[in-house]
């Protein structure tokens, strides 16, 4: 997967400067880009729809990507993005809130168990100072690397380091009470 995620970067940086490496880039791509749609789409039916939108915003923003920045992270956020965009139209079409699956009747209690440890962690995350959640959120659901943190945070990779760790117990202590 690692040797994928090199050449994912290696196309899209090849896509930037206008090549035509298109279809090699999706190939190669389309892999990853199902894997992030899996984990972000609440329902799995959507994943061809999220990779294909991904694929039309890439072609579509290819100049607005940061040959500096994290090329990776840049195609993970679009695919996010869409999946993002298909949950809330269908959240929308079932008209279902938050206070409808808090007091639903679910048929298993695993199932309520784990829409409440959503709405926990989700909950926990909003009370964190707002550059501990940025760093949290960075590093676990953007894959970015400390001094990349560091450096857009403004702060050292010390202090990344120290606050991730922090609020890791702020989080844990929330969740625990």
């Amino acid at each position: 997967m690692a040797s994928d995620k090199k050449k994912i970067i290696k196309y899209l940086l090849r896509l930037k400067q206008g090549e035509g490496c298109f279809d090699e880039f999706v190939e190669c791509a389309i892999g990853y880009v199902g894997y992030v749609a899996y984990k972000n789409l609440a329902c799995k039916s959507f994943i061809g729809d999220v990779i294909s939108e991904t694929f039309k915003n890439v072609v579509r923003y290819i100049h607005t990507l940061d040959s500096n920045g994290n090329p990776l992270a840049w195609l993970c956020k679009i695919a996010q993005n869409e999946a993002y965009k298909i949950n809330n139209r269908e959240q929308s079409r079932n008209e279902v809130g938050l206070e409808d699956i808090v007091e639903s009747d679910f048929s298993t209690p695993d199932k309520s168990d784990k829409y409440l440890e959503v709405i926990d962690l989700y909950k926990a995350l909003d009370s964190l100072d707002e550059i501990d959640r940025k760093i949290i959120e960075y590093i676990y659901f953007d894959d970015r690397k400390y001094k990349d943190i560091a450096a857009e945070l403004c702060i050292t990779i010390g202090d990344v380091h120290y606050r991730k760790k922090k609020a890791l117990k702020e989080l844990l202590k929330i969740l625990s009470d």
